[in-house]
């Protein structure tokens, strides 16, 4: 298991400190966005409460046990990538189990959190908006 730590001191140390003398784990420095997604897309499964990390794996298609009572991120959810298993260790575990022995499953990647094409969008939509000759009202500034 390869957990890569926080940012945050606050939320890494306890990780740390309850994970680092356990055999097959792997405590990690914390990463950068590339470093992280690279070990993300290796990942077999994904343990998170971050709402962040849900998106992206359920981007990648990469099964996602979420350590909270409940997500703010129902699409992944409804895209099957995701199951909320709340934080008993017991029913963690078990989840994880039943993924991890189960037969492999070809990746699905999710679109539920978009398609990837955002940026060339915007940049369509700035340079119509910039062809556009509208009078720009002037504005007052008052002291």
């Amino acid at each position: 298991m390869v957990v890569p730590l926080h940012r945050n001191p606050l939320a890494a140390k306890p990780l740390a400190e309850a994970l680092a003398n356990h055999p097959g784990v792997t405590l990690l420095p914390p990463q950068d966005y590339r470093a992280f997604v690279a070990l993300l897309s290796r990942a077999a499964l994904v343990v998170t409460d971050s709402g962040g990390v849900q998106e992206e794996a359920a981007t990648l298609g990469i099964p996602v046990l979420v350590a909270r009572e409940e997500t703010d991120r129902p699409e992944a959810m409804e895209a099957g990538t995701t199951l909320v298993v709340g934080t008993w260790e017991a029913a963690l575990l078990a989840a994880a189990h039943r993924l991890l022995d189960a037969p492999p499953r070809p990746l699905r990647p999710s679109l539920a959190f978009g398609d990837g094409r955002a940026a060339p969008r915007i940049l369509a939509a700035l340079e119509t908006f910039r062809q556009v000759e509208a009078p720009v009202p002037a504005l007052a500034f008052r002291p």
